[in-house]
């Protein structure tokens, strides 16, 4: 039978030390030390730490599942919420302190109270939910507005309004700024459009993006913005960061870390950064990861011993020059605007720009949760026969496009005309690939040709076809990298069919589509 451990309570604790005195240390051979001067530090700051926990008595400690603490506590007319390692925390002790006793209090005073803070919220606290931004109510969708008397926003299938803090826990990064105030009956979307810089086709899959990030959970799309100099990819980028999940700085450098992009995701709902010139396999890995949920662990600060883990899912926008969704697995998680350069007689200043912005931004929000509530209303409605990678986004898009009332397959057309345009212009840039459909339109002149071979044959007919050697895989990746690109190759009629196990191992490749005379 297990045996019940009960944590002792401060003061069985301090009634469990008895006071070291020179009759408690007869016959042990040690002499209690005379006191030389004044109290020391940790006496000094004993009283003040009693007295800073009295104030803090009536805050509710808990933690999260990751292992954060937070506290709770009344201000005014509503409940706020803070992290206990943060540094907001810290400068409402001492605000608190200062109040109470006109008195100040140093680092070293301070941090034993935040200690035992963290502990109480940690062993006797409740595990809670914490949120970001953005939480579930249910079927109502609650936004953190990020405005000092926390207001938020209930999402309902029916509409939606505003309302004080509630029954979800929100907490608030030192850096997060307030969402502009939207006002029920003034929705506009189509003012965004205005300001953008997207086609017809990109709008659609824009704006189920903007309502994808405002819900609190799920996978969600990595948003690609490419274009040259001039196509205001970074000021969309901005724009969408600003009206979503404001914070200071808006944009960041993609970190060249998972530690630091964990520490970017845990402190913002959506990530937003600026002016890539490319992006790692392993930075495509953890991006993706990041977008559609996953686990990342770090040591805390100042111990080896200690692993920390973190697990969300955040929406991430992205922009640049170059091609960024090369690699499939990132591709088939993102939707790719491509910016059409701006004309010079279109072009405005940008105090103008970001002054139009501020003046509508309230009437954009409004709009935009205006479509969330359609959204909802619709998404128990959709039925997808072929769902994409990305399933929850295509069924939103689909449901907007319903709510709308807009023409049947409008959003799935669009999805999937900007991933295989990406995808086509990705293979004809790939030298490999365009070997491999060399190869494959010169022996492929009816429907059905195939070839197939061992992987030193086909190895060698492919290289035959490639000026740069360094292009080729290895002979023993070969069935790999053709498994790669083999949604680039369905496009243009070709497929590679990898053998099964047990089978020979002959790598087959096969034109199920007649050349285009």
């Amino acid at each position: 039978m297990a045996t019940e451990i009960k944590t002792p309570t401060p003061s069985e604790v301090r009634g469990m030390a008895e006071p070291v005195t020179e009759k408690s240390l007869k016959g042990t051979g040690i002499k209690k030390k005379a006191k030389t001067g004044g109290q020391t530090d940790s006496e000094k700051a004993s009283p003040k730490a009693k007295q800073l926990l009295d104030l803090c008595a009536g805050f509710e400690l808990f933690h999260s599942p990751d292992g954060s603490c937070y506290a709770s506590f009344k201000r005014d007319k509503f409940i706020e919420t803070v992290r206990l390692e943060s540094r907001n925390f810290e400068l409402l002790l001492l605000k608190l302190y200062r109040d109470a006793y006109n008195d100040m209090l140093s680092e070293q005073q301070l941090k034993p109270v935040i200690r035992t803070l963290q502990a109480e919220a940690l062993i006797s606290g409740e595990e809670k939910e914490i949120h970001l931004r953005t939480a579930r109510d249910v079927d109502d969708v609650i936004i953190d507005l990020g405005t000092s008397d926390w207001q938020q926003v209930r999402v309902t299938k029916k509409g939606w309004q505003l309302e004080r803090s509630g029954n979800q826990k929100f907490w608030r990064p030192s850096n997060q700024r307030p969402l502009a105030i939207p006002i029920p009956g003034t929705g506009n979307l189509e003012m965004l459009r205005t300001l953008l810089n997207v086609d017809d086709q990109q709008w659609i899959l824009l704006r189920a993006f903007l309502v994808q990030c405002l819900l609190p959970s799920g996978e969600y799309p990595i948003l690609v913005a490419q274009g040259g100099e001039g196509t205001a990819k970074s000021t969309l980028c901005k724009v969408l960061k600003v009206l979503l999940d404001n914070h200071s700085p808006p944009l960041r450098r993609l970190p060249t870390s998972p530690r630091d992009l964990a520490v970017f995701a845990k402190n913002a709902h959506v990530l937003a950064f600026d002016n890539l010139s490319g992006i790692t396999a392993a930075m495509s890995d953890e991006l993706c990861s990041i977008a559609t949920g996953g686990g990342f662990g770090a040591k805390q600060n100042y111990t080896d011993a200690d692993d920390h883990a973190y697990e969300f899912a955040r929406p991430v926008i992205i922009n640049g020059i170059d091609d960024l969704a090369k690699r499939q697995d990132f591709l088939s998680r993102s939707v790719i605007l491509r910016l059409e350069k701006i004309a010079d007689d279109k072009r405005i200043r940008k105090s103008v720009f970001w002054e139009s912005f501020e003046e509508s931004a309230s009437a954009i929000l409004s709009g935009l949760l205006d479509l969330l509530s359609l959204a909802l209303g619709e998404l128990d409605s959709v039925y997808l026969a072929e769902a994409p990678r990305m399933a929850d986004f295509a069924h939103l898009g689909v449901a907007i496009e319903k709510g709308l009332k807009e023409q049947a397959g409008s959003f799935m057309h669009a999805y999937k005309g900007a991933q295989e345009a990406v995808i086509l212009d990705n293979l004809q840039y790939d030298p490999f690939a365009v070997a491999v459909v060399e190869l494959m339109d010169e022996l492929a002149r009816g429907e059905g040709s195939e070839l197939e071979k061992s992987p030193s044959n086909l190895h060698g007919l492919i290289e035959g076809k490639i000026s740069d050697r360094y292009c080729m895989p290895k002979q023993n990746k070969l069935g790999e990298r053709l498994e790669r690109i083999n949604t680039a190759l369905n496009l243009v009629g070709i497929r590679f069919l990898r053998p099964t196990r047990g089978s020979t191992r002959l790598l087959k490749l096969q034109r199920f589509k007649k050349l285009t005379p």
